[in-house]
């Protein structure tokens, strides 16, 4: 008779052991394969963004603005209206806060649409804005689509400066388009974001996917890890000679 026999003669129902076994068994299981899906999903975008960076530049005038344009190039002509830019606060790159510059663009059909030019830095205080590069006319630049997903992550109370520039916390096109006084316009419902070869391009910090595929997979490896490791536990414990019994 081999070990694992003799150690199943053992076997004794402890049903606090067995209730948290399985309680944390699912949750740890779903945790491990909803990592797996998360990977599918991050590798299923990186591929979209490769296939639409391939695409020839669209014109912004032919977009149906109902589709999915996530990342799609686009070619966009208009009016750069400087004297009203926003800084979407809480972005750092390398390690230095600062702020992404948005500038609302009327295109010759009159619709408004919000370009992000990238990263700047912040200044020596918050009272002290930077002063924001000035942006060459909006020429048949290249930009991309980028469609927010999800409610964004609020890090603090929105500033309250009367002043241009001026600064947001979360990107809303159409309480922005009011605020630089383009109420009635048609917006543009998400950001272009522009080349980093188009003039007036600031350093880029965005990146296609938050966290690799890879590191996913590598999550979900340590959840299954978690859920073997906590049967083993089960198993030990449940065979456990109990005390005066002689072990095997």
């Amino acid at each position: 008779m081999n070990l694992f026999v003799r150690r199943l003669q053992h076997y004794r129902f402890d049903w606090k052991l067995s209730l948290l076994t399985a309680v944390l068994l699912p949750v740890l299981l779903n945790l491990g394969f909803w990592q797996l899906r998360r990977e599918d999903e991050k590798r299923a975008l990186q591929l979209q963004y490769e296939q639409r960076l391939a695409l020839a530049p669209q014109p912004f005038e032919t977009l149906d603005w109902s589709a999915d344009l996530q990342y799609l190039p686009v070619l966009l002509s208009g009016e750069a209206d400087q004297s009203h830019v926003f800084l979407l606060d809480n972005r750092t790159l390398q390690g230095r806060a600062g702020f992404e510059v948005l500038l609302p663009v009327r295109t010759a059909q009159g619709e408004i649409v919000f370009l992000n030019r990238g990263w700047l830095a912040a200044g020596p205080s918050r009272r002290e804005l930077p002063s924001t590069p000035s942006m060459p006319a909006v020429a048949a630049l290249v930009t991309s689509v980028y469609q927010s997903t999800g409610a964004p992550l609020l890090l603090g109370q929105e500033q309250e400066n009367s002043g241009w520039p001026r600064i947001v916390q979360a990107v809303d096109v159409s309480a922005m388009a009011l605020a630089a006084g383009y109420a009635g316009a048609q917006v543009f419902p998400h950001l272009l974001r522009l080349d980093q070869h188009a003039a007036g391009a600031l350093p880029r910090l965005w990146s296609t996917v938050t966290t690799s595929p890879e590191k996913h997979r590598g999550y979900a490896l340590q959840w299954f890890s978690m859920s073997l490791a906590l049967l083993l536990l089960y198993a030990y414990y449940s065979t456990r000679p109990e005390d005066g019994q002689p072990a095997d």
